[in-house]
């Protein structure tokens, strides 16, 4: 029992990571993009 709430708990961590770095990497493109593509209006 206290094992799988062990496991329950380390991949519950990890997805809160995965959507993180997922967020970091989404936030680079956008900015990286902005830079190379100035908007002019």
């Amino acid at each position: 029992m206290e094992a799988a709430r062990t496991n329950l708990r380390i991949s519950f961590i990890n997805i809160n990571v995965g959507i993180r770095n997922a967020h970091v990497v989404y936030q680079l493109e956008k900015n990286t993009w902005s830079r190379t593509q100035p908007v002019r209006k």
